[in-house]
């Protein structure tokens, strides 16, 4: 197996992203036996932050190429710090969705302190809507006749 820059043939529709996703796969399990000496990474010439982006965060081949190609952010879409990317890098995370200054951004790239910040927000509305069901169980088995 030679490698292969995947995100290129993806980014320009000579693979789907299944495809990719399944070359990979065998890349992975080519390795695992032996039979390629190098990374399903390295074979698909991904970076270490692209090759996070699809095995961590679970994005799609094709949001990885659009990314690499259109506009990989280097700056929190929330505070506007740089991000440095790498193995040593500050640290980042993805949110699929998220609404940031009145806008929807899809695949928002933030830096791993507003990401706390935007858990603790996600985490907080959770408990307030799961204290709110549980208070309306309980307020419909008082009323259950024996």
């Amino acid at each position: 197996m030679n490698k292969r820059d995947i995100l290129h043939e993806v980014y320009n529709k000579k693979l789907t992203d299944q495809q990719a996703r399944d070359l990979v796969e065998q890349a992975y399990e080519a390795n695992h036996i032996g039979k390629l000496t190098i990374s399903a990474r390295e074979y698909a010439s991904m970076s270490f932050d692209e090759f996070t982006a699809l095995t961590f965060h679970n994005l799609s081949f094709t949001d990885i190429a659009k990314l690499r190609y259109e506009n990989w952010p280097y700056k929190c879409v929330t505070c506007d710090r740089n991000i440095i990317f790498g193995p040593n890098g500050t640290g980042w995370w993805i949110y699929r969705s998220q609404l940031i200054r009145g806008k929807l951004i899809r695949n928002a790239l933030v830096c791993l302190k507003c990401a706390d910040v935007l858990a603790g927000i996600f985490m907080k509305k959770k408990a307030i809507a799961f204290k709110k069901l549980h208070k309306k169980r309980k307020n419909k088995r008082r009323f259950v006749s024996k």
